[in-house]
């Protein structure tokens, strides 16, 4: 399962503060169990709240077909690209030497 981003944390904490404040306020609730019950369903909400900010899962997008056969067509699939990509690729040994000298070496 994928870590919290620090915008979901924030917005989840700022609804579960903010629902218990303008709850507790609003009702004047001092009993244990209204303040429990109160605490409770902030947190739920806060958990709501950020799991509706998750990300997109990666993958294929649901594409539609054009209604028109002159229209663009609709990119087939767009995918998450992590930071740092290794790519390989076959390349033929002349221009293979020429890359390896313009590419500066960590």
């Amino acid at each position: 399962m994928a870590r919290p981003s620090a915008v979901q944390l924030l917005t989840g904490s700022t609804t579960v503060v903010a629902t218990t404040l303008a709850v507790l306020l609003a009702t004047g609730a001092d009993s244990p169990l209204a303040v429990t019950a109160t605490a409770l369903g902030a947190l739920a909400l806060g958990l709501l709240v950020a799991v509706r900010l998750a990300p997109a899962a990666p993958g294929p997008a649901a594409t539609t077909s054009p209604a028109r056969s002159d229209a663009a067509p609709a990119p087939t699939a767009t995918y998450a690209v992590p930071e740092r990509v290794r790519v390989r690729a076959e390349v033929r040994a002349d221009v293979r030497a020429d890359v390896r000298a313009e590419v500066p070496r960590r």
